[in-house]
Order: C-alpha cells, then sequence, then structure tokens
C-alpha cells in the first residue's frame, strides 16, 4: 500500500498495489500531484523515505520530466524527514486493527480497513487545528450526507441496477444485494458480496448497531449521558 500526506494539510492520498516498483510509485505520484492541481494546490516537490525502489535516478528523472516536480530523500535511518507519512501510516493501522477486532476479520483484511481508515481521518482535524484535514486541503466544509460512513464490515444491502437484475424471483441475480462494507469511493460505497467487489451509490445498514456495541468498553453506555438524565427528570416530575 502506497501513501502520501500534504505537509500543510495532513490531508492524505493512499492506494493498495501488488508490488513496490519504480512504475507504481511514478503511477500513485502522478495521480497525487494532478488532483493536487485539480484543488487548486501547485505541489512542487515530494520527499520520499529510502527504500530500496526509491534510491534510484529514474524516479527523480521521470518525476522531474513527467511531472514537473523535484524528487527529495530523506538521510539514512532520518525518519523525521517524513514525519507527516510516519504519523499517518500508523494512525491507519491503529484505526484498521481496531476495525477489524470489532468485525473479527483477520490480517488478510487489512488494506481494506486501512484505506477506509485514510478517508475517514481526512475528515477529522489535525492536531490544534478545528478545521477537518479535508476542509483545510479542499477549502471546503466536508458534506457527510452526500456519503454517510458507516462501520468497517457493516452489513449493508442495496437495489441491484436494474440492468443487471435477473427475472422475478432469480436467486442468481437478485433485485436486492447483501454484502459487507469495507470503504467508500468515489464512485459509491464499496461492498464485498458473493460476487466480488461491488460500488453501489447508497445502501442501507443492517447490523451497524450490534457491530457498534461490539466497541463498547465494558460498563460503558450506549446513549449519552445528559439524554438519559433529561428522561429522568421529565419522569420524576410527572410522578
Amino acid at each position: 500500500q502506497l501513501h502520501a500526506v500534504c505537509s500543510y494539510s495532513s490531508y492524505g492520498y493512499e492506494t493498495t498495489v501488488r508490488n513496490h516498483t519504480v512504475d507504481h510509485w511514478v503511477a500513485f505520484i502522478r495521480y497525487v500531484v494532478l488532483d493536487a492541481r485539480r484543488c487548486g494546490h501547485d505541489p512542487n516537490w515530494v520527499r520520499f523515505d529510502r527504500a530500496p525502489e526509491l534510491r534510484c535516478d529514474e524516479i527523480k528523472r521521470r518525476c522531474e520530466e513527467e511531472l514537473s516536480i523535484i524528487v527529495d530523500l530523506t538521510a539514512r535511518r532520518h525518519h523525521e524527514g517524513v514525519g507527516a507519512a510516519e504519523v499517518n501510516n500508523d494512525m491507519l493501522t491503529r484505526m484498521a486493527e481496531c476495525d477489524l477486532q470489532r468485525r473479527g476479520r483477520g490480517t488478510a483484511w487489512l488494506l481494506p480497513a486501512r484505506s477506509y481508515a485514510q478517508w475517514r481521518l481526512n475528515k477529522r482535524p489535525c492536531g490544534k487545528h478545528s478545521e477537518s484535514r479535508e476542509q483545510r486541503y479542499l477549502g471546503r466544509f466536508p458534506d457527510m450526507h452526500v456519503q454517510q460512513p458507516y462501520l468497517f464490515g457493516t452489513q449493508v444491502q442495496f437495489n441491484e441496477e436494474k440492468q443487471a437484475r435477473g427475472p422475478k424471483g432469480s436467486l442468481d441475480k437478485p433485485r436486492a444485494v447483501s454484502g459487507e462494507g469495507i470503504g467508500i469511493a468515489k464512485a459509491g460505497y464499496k461492498v464485498w458480496t458473493s460476487r466480488g467487489l461491488m460500488t453501489p451509490p447508497s445502501v442501507d445498514p443492517l447490523d451497524e448497531m450490534q457491530l457498534m456495541r461490539r466497541g463498547v468498553p465494558a460498563g460503558g453506555a450506549t446513549a449519552d449521558a445528559s439524554v438519559g438524565t433529561d428522561i429522568d427528570n421529565i419522569d420524576s416530575a410527572a410522578q
């Protein structure tokens, strides 16, 4: 998994690949740079750690020629040079591990969980800032009504597109499809079904509340304390 972080806003990008080659890195950096420019930024340099595939002249040459950006490498064993990326990487892993523990999944699902964690992390503020990473990076407030996030692994259901449905009563191509929500993409929700990964534009959660209770510590409340107090006061007054 490759990821990059904006040094100003801590907004993160990620992608999952099979190998970490120069071609994969250049393709990823191209996507990041072009998307950043589309959002009104003007990136002029990128800094890497000293991973084996990055310690070569090819990636420097291609980034400079194809993207007009400068490639900088940190000093050996000096991770502070890419501190924002290191911190981002650590948070993604911790968030993903919590998601897998709650859903009861193994490490085979770690990368999808990390990918979804990056999407959610961008919606959160960084450090002392009150604005989210996404708001600082994109310059606009994120609209959570467009794609409402659900817990990783939530059982969801959605209606299949009309052209993909089978005849009425079909079991092979039913109208309603169920699966596990494992992330959000620009095309829609990432749902793992018996037919593989699908990206419907909207879904209906089925067991998110039960899944949420698994992550509540022993003795933890699932209702806001102030709400419970108000109800108690109303009951007392009624008596």
